[in-house]
């Protein structure tokens, strides 16, 4: 089984041609890798949020617990949390084997009500909304309760549970870890900090079936369940490769396929047929179709081209060896002014703007306070979004009297900061996007300022 070059170049083409910042993309064949890539600034070594894929690390780890004989997957959730007693009965009859399959009796995440709060409680507590084993629904507090059994019976993180199990044999980055909850439960839904090749390892694992130098490290009954057809996701997914079927905490795909599966581009396909796992990192936050287009390129470009000729291009070494998250396109030019604004939705006070043949700098003042965010033309400034503690990379340009700049954010949150300027007479026009779901929301609106 190979790749052509042709192929290859056809594919990160089209990567480059979609409305999304890809962060890396690792292919491999037989256990053997065919294409690393990395997309500046990232690299080998970077820990990357793996959101929705931590799932799959769940039931992984619940799975090593049945296979120990510390649960049945059989057994009702509230079997194991008698400190919060429920009144209600579909939450009495909900089965761990339920919520691996997301056929839990809540039609959505019950902890986002209230992020503050008691996030395993709220899965006893809120008023379920159909009886369970019925209809797929995806509900990210089930997969955190899982992560809570995990550490609740084994006293431990359940990623050093999994360490103990399989980790650390198969070589997964000491330097990985989870998220935690207010409740410092780590956040089995979607919190895990690796890197891809960690992810690499994990899925090629379970693609051979939890064999890894001759031994089984993860039941692999369990795995061939956990892998297949259990649940129909054809009304509840949203694009094709959605629509495929749901296992257990893993999703089905099309060509007899599975998936970890991460918003915005967090992926690992895997393809028992063709023995190829396929892993991306990536930001499609707020990029409406972005997982599906990815996906399509690998089916188009590279899956149903194997072994097709051995096709050259001599711009591969090119296209392979200058990958990186590009910035904003324009110009540069010179401009200095302060305005000031009336109560707005943003919260904006005061905006001062400065560039140069370099880029700029943005110093405002809003309800958090007064902040300064650095920006280059042509290339990035590397630094923390203020008041944020994350890790950023800034860009920004002029084209006509506009001035965007943008913000991608690298580390524990992954999305985008997008400020737009508009300059004419003595009045700027500002509107703001934000990509992040849980903060940088007084990013988000329009709003009108006048010279100072």
């Amino acid at each position: 089984m190979s790749i052509s070059e042709k192929s290859l170049c056809n594919f990160f083409n089209r990567l480059d041609s979609l409305a999304l910042d890809m962060h890396s993309v690792i292919i491999s064949i037989g256990g053997n890798i065919i294409t690393e890539v990395y997309y500046e600034p990232f690299n080998r070594e970077s820990m990357h949020r793996m959101f929705s894929v931590t799932k799959s690390f769940v039931s992984l780890a619940i799975g090593c617990l049945a296979n120990d004989g510390k649960i049945s997957l059989d057994d009702s959730i509230t079997k194991y949390f008698p400190e919060y007693p429920t009144p209600y009965e579909y939450i009495k009859d909900t089965t761990i084997r339920n919520m691996l399959m997301m056929c839990t009796p809540h039609e959505k995440t019950t902890y986002k009500a209230d992020l503050n709060g008691n996030w395993v409680e709220s899965f006893f507590l809120t008023k379920p909304s159909h009886r369970p084993d019925t209809v797929f629904a995806y509900d990210t507090s089930a997969t955190h309760v899982l992560g809570a059994l995990v550490e609740k019976i084994m006293g431990m993180p359940f990623l050093d549970y999994l360490r103990i199990k399989f980790l650390d044999e198969i070589g997964f980055s000491k330097e990985a870890y989870c998220l935690k909850d207010p409740q410092g439960i780590s956040i089995g839904g979607s919190g895990l900090m690796a890197t891809p090749m960690d992810i690499m390892r994990v899925a090629q694992l379970v693609m051979d079936n939890g064999v890894f130098d001759g031994r089984e490290l993860i039941d692999s009954g369990f795995l061939q369940e956990a892998t297949s057809y259990l649940t129909s996701t054809c009304t509840r997914g949203t694009w094709s490769d959605e629509k495929q079927g749901y296992g257990m905490q893993i999703w089905r795909t099309r060509n007899d396929g599975f998936m970890f599966y991460g918003i915005a581009g967090q992926l690992a396909l895997c393809l028992r047929d063709k023995d190829i796992v396929f892993v991306t990192t990536a930001d499609g936050m707020g990029c409406q179709g972005a997982v599906q287009a990815i996906l399509d390129a690998f089916w188009e470009e590279i899956y149903y081209k194997l072994d097709c000729d051995d096709e050259k291009d001599s711009k591969l070494y090119s296209i392979l060896e200058n990958r990186q998250i590009n910035p904003l396109n324009g110009e540069a030019r010179s401009f200095y002014e302060t305005y000031c604004f009336d109560k707005n939705v943003m919260g904006m006070k005061e905006l001062s703007v400065q560039t140069d043949k370099n880029g700029g700098i943005i110093e405002y003042e809003n309800e958090t306070g007064c902040h300064t965010l650095k920006f280059k033309t042509g290339s990035f400034n590397h630094a923390v979004f203020p008041y944020y503690d994350c890790d950023s990379i800034t860009s920004g340009a002029w084209t006509g009297d506009t001035l965007t700049v943008k913000s991608c954010l690298i580390g524990e949150i992954v999305g985008s900061v997008i400020i737009e300027m508009y300059f004419k007479d003595n009045e700027i026009t500002l509107s703001a996007r934000s990509t992040d779901k849980t903060d940088f929301k007084e990013f988000n609106g329009i709003i009108q300022g006048v010279k100072k």
